[in-house]
């Protein structure tokens, strides 16, 4: 069952996404997304460049996106937004994503090592847990 899934849910997600949910620009992104896959796949057989690079560059792309309509936004006043809670909006991601992307970081450096580590998303769960007892028996978020 190692095909069962390949990611495509996820892969259109990102693209209605970056589509700003407009059905013909996202035809034009999906055929963007398929070539950075195919290509990243031959890349990696013609030269020593790893196929991870269309996720990178996926990610990079999506950052561009959310960050453009962030700053449509702050700037139009559409939303009323103020640079208080853009301010929060960001530090609050930046706080959401450490975890994942400390996750991520060892699993690139265990893999590197040559250790596949799979349970990843499992021990980020249990050290979640396990933080939220501590937390809870010792009555203080320093024990967490």
């Amino acid at each position: 069952m190692q095909s069962f899934s390949p990611g495509y849910g996820f892969t259109g997600l990102l693209i209605c996404l970056l589509a700003f949910n407009e059905p013909l620009l996202t035809f034009g992104i999906a055929f963007l997304f398929s070539v950075l896959q195919t290509g990243s796949v031959n890349l990696q057989l013609l030269t020593s460049v790893p196929a991870e690079i269309s996720g990178v560059l996926q990610a990079i792309m999506v950052l561009f996106v959310a960050a453009f309509k962030t700053f449509m936004v702050w700037t139009e006043g559409w939303l009323d937004m103020d640079l208080e809670l853009i301010t929060t909006l960001f530090r609050t991601s930046i706080r959401m994503a450490t975890p994942i992307l400390l996750a991520s970081l060892g699993g690139a450096l265990t893999f590197h090592a040559g250790i596949i580590n799979v349970a990843m998303e499992g021990l980020m769960l249990i050290s979640a847990f396990f933080s939220r007892v501590f937390i809870s028996a010792g009555r203080s978020a320093h024990m967490g």
